[in-house]
């Protein structure tokens, strides 16, 4: 009988090691709550205090009409903040004892708590996803079988094709998106009640199949030599994006401060009730809109901003965009073995710019994953934008590792 998942025992109830997770979130809480805050917390501060200090008619009321959806604002974040305020901040780790893992959220409030055990019977191994320079570590707990455990925390996932670990896993498995240090109080536990369990990536690698390593000892280059580059503000839409947040914010902010300034400029007030709510009507919906589109972009800041790039080492060509705040990365892994051939190219944008790009061909279809904005794929082909003066730079990383993959 195929046992995936039970019913997880509390850390206190047994002999268990615990690995205290409950902080997790408490960076990306911190953050939303400063956008909030500046976003929509100020404006309807000022807003409601410029309607209360000069109305513009008798008793302000018309004024205040243009808080309303401000107020509305403030009061659906400040809803759902306190709606997922019990899951982040309720106590929830992985437990280890001689039995398995238990990865546990406790009940808190309203939130009903998840947890999920994984047996050691079911345990293939337990090791890094990736090598530096990622920031968060990634823990893949290959299994035997599948499927993988129901009721998992947030920060574990089973593995599909958003993510390819390196290096690549043949089988069911789970993914635990823990930060460094975590990850080592995770294995120092693990290696207690399970020795041998753990297994770092040059023993991931020893256990692969021959014709999967074959590769990497091919051509004169076989040295374990390992190559970054940083890639961080070379998203195709970076400068785009950088000039509609920073559009977008200012006019958000004009929209909160022109209808109390204009009549007072024009020496024109408004006498009439509707005439008052029609002017500040219309500013009203141009403000809600503004507003939703700025907060719409600032979700793309941390993809944009994190620390990224393309990392080639004795496994394969790694397309990098770390963990940062509610991103959760995406790492992206093209083993050896997928690849035919690295050789410059060029791509001709809409408007007539061209880019040299490094072309990756692969022996089959790219994985169905979200890419990086700087790496477009293509069928067979992955295309990588490194920037015209670093094109060659990146071919000469990779020649390093793999000259035999490297065409004219």
């Amino acid at each position: 009988m195929q046992e995936q998942a039970g019913h997880a025992r509390s850390p206190e109830s047994a002999p268990t090691g615990w690995v205290d997770l409950s902080g997790l979130r408490r960076g990306t809480r911190r953050w939303m709550w400063a956008l909030n805050v500046l976003f929509v917390g100020l404006p309807t501060v000022v807003v409601t205090g410029s309607a209360l200090a000069f109305p513009v008619t008798g008793g302000g009321t018309p004024s205040l009409l243009f808080a309303l959806p401000l107020w509305a604002l403030v009061l659906l974040f400040a809803a759902l903040t306190v709606r997922t305020a019990p899951r982040d901040t309720a106590r929830q780790g992985i437990g280890v004892d001689t039995d398995g893992l238990t990865l546990l959220q406790e009940p808190a409030l309203w939130f009903g708590g998840r947890d999920a055990a994984v047996p050691w019977r079911n345990v293939k191994a337990l090791r890094p996803a990736v090598p530096p320079p990622a920031a968060t570590d990634t823990v893949v707990a290959e299994l035997h079988r599948g499927p993988v455990p129901p009721g998992l925390p947030y920060w574990a996932k089973a593995l599909d094709g958003s993510f390819t670990p390196t290096p690549p896993v043949d089988g069911p498995a789970l993914l635990l998106w823990l930060p460094e240090a975590h990850a080592a109080r995770l294995r120092a536990e693990a290696d207690a009640v399970r020795p041998g369990v753990w297994r770092d990536l040059s023993e991931a690698a020893e256990r692969r199949a021959p014709e999967n390593r074959a590769p990497a000892a091919a051509g004169p280059s076989s040295s374990r030599s390992s190559h970054w580059m940083d890639l961080r503000g070379r998203t195709l839409d970076f400068k785009g994006w950088l000039v509609g947040i920073a559009f977008s914010a200012y006019l958000t902010a004009a929209l909160a401060v022109l209808p109390f300034v204009l009549p007072f400029i024009q020496d024109t007030p408004l006498t009439g009730f509707w005439d008052a709510v029609g002017f500040y009507g219309m500013f009203a919906l141009l403000f809600a809109v503004f507003a939703v589109i700025t907060a719409l972009l600032t979700r793309g800041l941390p993809r944009r901003t994190t620390g990224q790039g393309v990392r080639i080492d004795a496994e394969g060509i790694t397309l990098v965009q770390e963990c940062k705040w509610w991103f959760p990365g995406v790492e992206i892994a093209l083993p050896w073995r997928a690849v035919s051939g690295v050789r410059p190219d060029s791509r001709t944008r809409s408007e007539g710019h061209r880019d040299l790009v490094v072309a990756i061909d692969l022996n089959g279809d790219a994985p169905p994953a979200r890419f990086p904005g700087w790496a477009v794929p293509e069928g067979r082909t992955v295309s990588v934008m490194p920037g015209n003066p670093r094109r060659d730079e990146l071919l000469r990383m990779v020649a390093d590792v793999r000259p035999d993959l490297v065409g004219s």
